[in-house]
Protein backbone atom coordinates (compact mmCIF):
# COMPACT_ATOMS: atom_id res chain seq x y z
CA UNK A 1 0.00 0.00 0.00
CA UNK A 2 1.19 3.50 -0.76
CA UNK A 3 -1.02 6.42 0.25
CA UNK A 4 -0.83 10.18 0.63
CA UNK A 5 -1.64 11.57 4.06
CA UNK A 6 -3.41 14.91 4.51
CA UNK A 7 -0.08 16.78 4.55
CA UNK A 8 1.22 15.01 1.42
CA UNK A 9 3.41 12.50 3.23
CA UNK A 10 3.43 9.15 1.48
CA UNK A 11 3.05 6.09 3.67
CA UNK A 12 4.43 2.84 2.27
CA UNK A 13 3.28 -0.26 4.13
CA UNK A 14 3.79 -3.95 3.50
CA UNK A 15 3.44 -7.24 5.28
CA UNK A 16 6.04 -9.94 5.09
CA UNK A 17 3.99 -13.08 4.71
CA UNK A 18 6.90 -15.40 5.34
CA UNK A 19 5.79 -18.74 6.75
CA UNK A 20 6.18 -20.37 9.14
CA UNK A 21 6.34 -17.16 11.18
CA UNK A 22 8.06 -18.79 14.18
CA UNK A 23 10.93 -19.81 11.90
CA UNK A 24 11.30 -16.62 9.86
CA UNK A 25 10.56 -13.86 12.41
CA UNK A 26 13.94 -14.18 14.17
CA UNK A 27 15.71 -14.00 10.79
CA UNK A 28 14.26 -10.63 9.70
CA UNK A 29 16.37 -7.57 10.41
CA UNK A 30 17.01 -4.04 9.16
CA UNK A 31 20.25 -3.82 7.20
CA UNK A 32 21.98 -0.44 7.07
CA UNK A 33 24.19 -0.12 3.99
CA UNK A 34 26.86 2.58 4.05
CA UNK A 35 29.49 4.01 1.74
CA UNK A 36 32.35 6.12 3.15
CA UNK A 37 30.55 6.39 6.48
CA UNK A 38 27.23 7.65 5.04
CA UNK A 39 24.01 5.65 4.86
CA UNK A 40 23.19 4.83 1.23
CA UNK A 41 20.09 2.75 1.96
CA UNK A 42 18.33 0.67 4.57
CA UNK A 43 16.62 -2.59 3.78
CA UNK A 44 14.34 -5.13 5.38
CA UNK A 45 16.44 -8.27 5.08
CA UNK A 46 16.19 -11.96 5.85
CA UNK A 47 19.36 -13.56 7.20
CA UNK A 48 21.08 -15.59 4.50
CA UNK A 49 19.31 -13.77 1.64
CA UNK A 50 21.29 -10.95 0.01
CA UNK A 51 18.77 -9.68 -2.54
CA UNK A 52 16.44 -6.78 -1.83
CA UNK A 53 12.90 -7.29 -0.51
CA UNK A 54 12.13 -3.75 0.67
CA UNK A 55 14.63 -0.91 0.67
CA UNK A 56 14.66 2.77 1.60
CA UNK A 57 17.01 5.31 0.05
CA UNK A 58 16.84 8.32 2.45
CA UNK A 59 15.31 11.40 0.87
CA UNK A 60 14.61 9.64 -2.41
CA UNK A 61 12.38 6.56 -2.48
CA UNK A 62 11.25 3.23 -1.08
CA UNK A 63 11.23 0.20 -3.35
CA UNK A 64 9.59 -3.15 -2.65
CA UNK A 65 9.40 -6.31 -4.67
CA UNK A 66 6.54 -8.73 -4.35
CA UNK A 67 5.40 -11.99 -5.89
CA UNK A 68 3.26 -11.68 -8.99
CA UNK A 69 1.98 -15.02 -10.13
CA UNK A 70 2.51 -15.73 -13.82
CA UNK A 71 -0.23 -14.14 -15.89
CA UNK A 72 0.15 -16.45 -18.86
CA UNK A 73 0.70 -20.09 -19.73
CA UNK A 74 4.36 -20.95 -19.81
CA UNK A 75 5.31 -18.30 -17.25
CA UNK A 76 7.22 -20.70 -15.05
CA UNK A 77 9.13 -22.09 -18.03
CA UNK A 78 9.91 -18.53 -19.13
CA UNK A 79 11.32 -17.83 -15.64
CA UNK A 80 13.61 -20.87 -15.81
CA UNK A 81 14.76 -19.98 -19.33
CA UNK A 82 15.60 -16.44 -18.19
CA UNK A 83 17.42 -17.69 -15.11
CA UNK A 84 19.43 -20.28 -17.02
CA UNK A 85 20.05 -17.72 -19.76
CA UNK A 86 21.87 -15.42 -17.35
CA UNK A 87 19.26 -12.79 -16.54
CA UNK A 88 20.16 -11.43 -13.07
CA UNK A 89 17.72 -12.19 -10.26
CA UNK A 90 15.20 -9.38 -9.90
CA UNK A 91 16.03 -8.77 -6.24
CA UNK A 92 19.68 -8.36 -7.16
CA UNK A 93 18.76 -5.92 -9.95
CA UNK A 94 16.79 -3.83 -7.44
CA UNK A 95 19.56 -4.00 -4.87
CA UNK A 96 22.09 -2.71 -7.42
CA UNK A 97 19.60 0.00 -8.35
CA UNK A 98 19.10 1.27 -4.81
CA UNK A 99 22.88 1.29 -4.31
CA UNK A 100 23.52 3.49 -7.34
CA UNK A 101 20.36 5.36 -8.36
CA UNK A 102 19.67 8.39 -6.18
CA UNK A 103 16.41 9.83 -7.59
CA UNK A 104 12.84 8.55 -7.78
CA UNK A 105 12.53 9.33 -11.49
CA UNK A 106 15.69 7.44 -12.44
CA UNK A 107 14.77 4.49 -10.20
CA UNK A 108 11.29 4.25 -11.74
CA UNK A 109 12.83 4.35 -15.22
CA UNK A 110 15.16 1.50 -14.21
CA UNK A 111 12.24 -0.56 -12.87
CA UNK A 112 10.38 -0.02 -16.14
CA UNK A 113 13.30 -0.91 -18.42
CA UNK A 114 15.31 -3.64 -16.63
CA UNK A 115 14.97 -7.24 -17.77
CA UNK A 116 13.50 -9.38 -14.98
CA UNK A 117 13.74 -13.13 -14.49
CA UNK A 118 10.03 -13.55 -13.79
CA UNK A 119 6.74 -11.76 -13.37
CA UNK A 120 6.88 -9.52 -10.34
CA UNK A 121 5.40 -6.43 -8.69
CA UNK A 122 7.65 -3.51 -7.87
CA UNK A 123 6.09 -0.94 -5.57
CA UNK A 124 7.73 2.46 -5.25
CA UNK A 125 6.96 5.46 -3.11
CA UNK A 126 8.58 8.84 -2.66
CA UNK A 127 7.69 12.40 -1.79
CA UNK A 128 4.08 12.87 -2.96
CA UNK A 129 4.25 9.94 -5.39
CA UNK A 130 3.85 6.20 -5.64
CA UNK A 131 3.63 3.50 -8.30
CA UNK A 132 2.85 -0.17 -8.56
CA UNK A 133 4.62 -1.62 -11.56
CA UNK A 134 3.39 -5.06 -12.62
CA UNK A 135 6.32 -6.53 -14.50
CA UNK A 136 6.54 -9.24 -17.08
CA UNK A 137 10.14 -10.33 -17.59
CA UNK A 138 10.75 -8.07 -20.60
CA UNK A 139 8.17 -5.29 -20.19
CA UNK A 140 5.73 -3.45 -17.97
CA UNK A 141 2.37 -5.23 -17.97
CA UNK A 142 0.45 -2.64 -15.93
CA UNK A 143 1.13 0.43 -13.80
CA UNK A 144 -0.96 2.02 -11.05
CA UNK A 145 -0.12 5.57 -10.05
CA UNK A 146 -0.80 7.37 -6.78
CA UNK A 147 -2.23 10.80 -7.46
CA UNK A 148 -5.30 13.03 -7.60
CA UNK A 149 -7.51 10.25 -8.94
CA UNK A 150 -6.11 7.60 -6.57
CA UNK A 151 -5.87 8.26 -2.82
CA UNK A 152 -3.94 5.01 -2.51
CA UNK A 153 -2.49 2.23 -4.61
CA UNK A 154 -2.60 -1.34 -3.37
CA UNK A 155 -1.75 -4.82 -4.57
CA UNK A 156 -1.25 -8.27 -3.07
CA UNK A 157 -0.07 -11.01 -5.46
CA UNK A 158 -2.75 -10.97 -8.12
CA UNK A 159 -3.64 -8.79 -11.13
CA UNK A 160 -7.01 -7.71 -9.74
CA UNK A 161 -7.34 -5.03 -12.47
CA UNK A 162 -7.67 -7.96 -14.91
CA UNK A 163 -10.02 -9.84 -12.56
CA UNK A 164 -7.59 -12.65 -11.67
CA UNK A 165 -9.94 -15.13 -9.99
CA UNK A 166 -7.01 -16.77 -8.16
CA UNK A 167 -7.15 -13.83 -5.76
CA UNK A 168 -10.46 -15.14 -4.39
CA UNK A 169 -8.98 -18.60 -3.77
CA UNK A 170 -6.14 -17.27 -1.60
CA UNK A 171 -6.91 -18.11 2.07
CA UNK A 172 -4.50 -15.52 3.53
CA UNK A 173 -7.25 -12.88 3.79
CA UNK A 174 -8.84 -14.88 6.59
CA UNK A 175 -10.81 -17.26 4.41
CA UNK A 176 -11.33 -18.20 0.79
CA UNK A 177 -13.51 -15.64 -0.98
CA UNK A 178 -12.19 -12.56 0.87
CA UNK A 179 -8.92 -11.40 -0.69
CA UNK A 180 -6.51 -9.42 1.49
CA UNK A 181 -6.69 -6.57 -1.00
CA UNK A 182 -10.47 -6.32 -0.73
CA UNK A 183 -10.30 -6.37 3.08
CA UNK A 184 -7.67 -3.61 3.07
CA UNK A 185 -9.62 -1.52 0.54
CA UNK A 186 -12.74 -1.72 2.71
CA UNK A 187 -10.79 -0.28 5.63
CA UNK A 188 -9.12 2.44 3.53
CA UNK A 189 -12.38 3.40 1.80
CA UNK A 190 -14.27 3.52 5.11
CA UNK A 191 -11.62 5.87 6.48
CA UNK A 192 -11.86 8.11 3.41
CA UNK A 193 -15.68 8.08 3.49
CA UNK A 194 -15.64 9.04 7.18
CA UNK A 195 -13.49 12.05 6.30
CA UNK A 196 -10.41 10.68 8.00
CA UNK A 197 -7.02 11.43 6.59
CA UNK A 198 -5.09 8.35 5.60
Amino acid sequence: VATNTADGTVVHARNMDLAPVKLFAPLVYEGVFTRNGSVVFRAEMVAGYVSLLTGYRPGAYVVERNTRYPSHRGGNREMLDNLLGGVPLSGWTLRRMIESVSTYEAALAKVESAHFVATEYVLMSGVRRGHIVARDPSKVAHMSTLGPSAAYVIVTNFDYWWHDVREYLDPTGGHVGLPRRVAAQRILNASLNAGLAL
